[in-house]
């Protein structure tokens, strides 16, 4: 028993064990953001205004102005004006600006599910120098001369 206990200790002690493969967990997380630029239509009313004028000539052959109406809308206010036979028509508004443009985001995160995968270890090349393998290889033959000697030495008579 003792016999075989020494050489399953000899031969795990010889004997090596590499890992090819190493698993590596990746989470990949994705963020994705959405812009949306967005314009709008303001529709402003209509709107006008009217300036009504009756006109006559006088026994000179002179053309004299009767009556005058000015109706104002909502923003436009006429201006009229008649100064020595110049009549003079002008129509007012207030300045309007209307500038909608806005700017929506959208943020959104997603986590992806986990993956294992293996990936291969890269294995390092190592030359060893011609003296080291020729001290192996004594030290190789050493140990199978102390396995022999052990094996005669507890040998079953």
């Amino acid at each position: 028993m003792k016999r075989i206990a020494q050489i399953i200790f000899l031969a795990l002690t010889l004997a090596g064990c590499s890992v090819k493969y190493l698993p590596v967990v990746s989470h990949d997380t994705v963020h994705v953001f959405n812009e949306v630029v967005r314009d709008s239509i303001v529709i402003l009313p209509p709107d006008s205004s009217v300036i009504e004028a009756w006109f006559e000539c006088d026994s000179l052959n002179h053309v004299i102005m009767i009556e005058l109406e000015t109706h104002a809308g909502e923003k436009v206010k006429p201006y009229t004006k008649f100064n020595k036979g110049q009549f003079t028509v002008a129509a007012k508004i207030d300045s309007q600006s209307v500038y909608l443009s806005w700017k929506e985001r959208h943020d959104s995160t997603t986590i992806t599910e986990t993956k294992i995968k293996e990936v291969e270890v890269p294995k390092v090349v190592y030359k060893k120098p011609r003296w080291l393998k020729i001290m192996a290889g004594l030290g190789a033959g050493s140990i199978i001369l102390l396995i022999f000697s052990f094996i005669n030495k507890f040998k079953i008579k």
